[in-house]
């Protein structure tokens, strides 16, 4: 008798349809990176009907990898960096790939896998998500420019950074 906790229950299980959303493109990230598919068709312009056959097959697919990582012909730790290699060679977001590879491994603690922790640490390569510069500091013509014509949240925080000589540290994007 198979368990009652599959990758479908998994993915089904939150009750936000952006959530149910999220955990569909893990799967797919995870079953085309393993290669148990060569590909999964975006399913947006798709009837209903046709979008629950190509999840079933996705899902199935899941099913035989699972069924790989229960047996041991499947190593779960490769498996992540599968798809981890995969959406880097897409082109995918680092915040992106570290977002899936969090909720894969939920997914496979859902599973009862067994995930050993020092053994994600060494086994799965770290994504960088953020990138932080040390040295970059808003120039006076930035300032000005947020203040001008920043949104009421940007200039709220250039006007703290000012006031309070808050400095250093911050992530790599544009302030406004």
């Amino acid at each position: 008798m198979g368990s009652a906790r599959t990758v479908k229950s998994w993915v089904e299980l939150p009750t936000r349809v952006a959530s149910v959303r999220q955990r569909k493109a893990v799967i797919r990230n995870w079953v085309v990176g393993n290669q148990f598919l060569v590909d999964v068709p975006d399913t947006h312009p798709l009837s209903e009907g046709e979008k629950e056959k190509v999840w079933q097959i996705v899902y199935e697919a899941s099913e035989r990898g699972v069924s790989g990582l229960r047996k041991g012909t499947t190593d779960l730790y490769q498996s992540i960096n599968a798809m981890i290699d995969a959406m880097q060679d897409r082109g995918a977001a680092a915040s992106t790939i570290f977002g899936h590879k969090f909720k894969l491994v939920k997914l496979f603690r859902y599973l009862k896998l067994g995930i050993d922790e020092d053994d994600l640490k060494q086994a799965v390569r770290p994504i960088d998500s953020s990138r932080v510069t040390d040295d970059k500091q808003p120039t006076r013509e930035q300032i000005r420019n947020c203040i001008l014509h920043g949104t009421t949240k940007q200039k709220a925080m250039i006007s703290f950074m000012v006031s309070t000589g808050v400095e250093s540290r911050r992530t790599e994007r544009k302030l406004c």
